[in-house]
């Protein structure tokens, strides 16, 4: 199934696709996370009912072969940043949907230390479409976790 993603309503509804998905999910295991009102927030899902508050950040992506760096935009790192002078302790979700079509994807699961974000310098790469800046992090710099949400307990 391909996947019309030439304008920006339609990536917006693509990735709100997905992100009810992955909410009806975090819902059934009864994490308490809620849902950002504003589809250009910094973060997709917050949970703050725990003494440590979460942020998960979603990207969902299609057929991209890319096995090394993840792409996070410049602007969300510079507001987790700003997040982190206030709740010093929050953790910082990644999920990296890789999807083919609505019955094959697979979702991918990390953690990243922002602390490691300050202690290296990463490409920059801006995406011509729409001019936003991704700072080029490597993958080795995401803490992988199992598809079980256990990690989020």
């Amino acid at each position: 199934m391909a996947y019309d993603l030439s304008t920006v309503e339609k990536r917006v509804q693509f990735g709100t696709y997905w992100e009810d998905y992955l909410l009806t999910k975090l819902n059934d295991k009864n994490l308490n996370f809620k849902k950002s009102v504003n589809n250009y927030c910094f973060f997709d899902f917050i949970r703050k009912d725990t003494s440590v508050p979460v942020i998960i950040e979603m990207k969902s992506i299609i057929n991209t072969t890319n096995e090394d760096i993840f792409l996070v935009s410049v602007s969300k790192i510079e507001c987790y940043r700003k997040l982190l002078i206030n709740q010093p302790k929050t953790r910082f979700i990644f999920v990296y949907n890789q999807v083919v079509s609505i019955d094959d994807f697979q979702m991918y699961y990390y953690e990243i230390n922002m602390k490691l974000i300050d202690d290296y310098e990463f490409f920059i790469t801006t995406i011509q479409s729409n001019q936003t800046k991704y700072h080029e992090i490597p993958k080795r710099l995401f803490k992988s976790f199992k598809d079980d949400f256990s990690f989020l307990k």
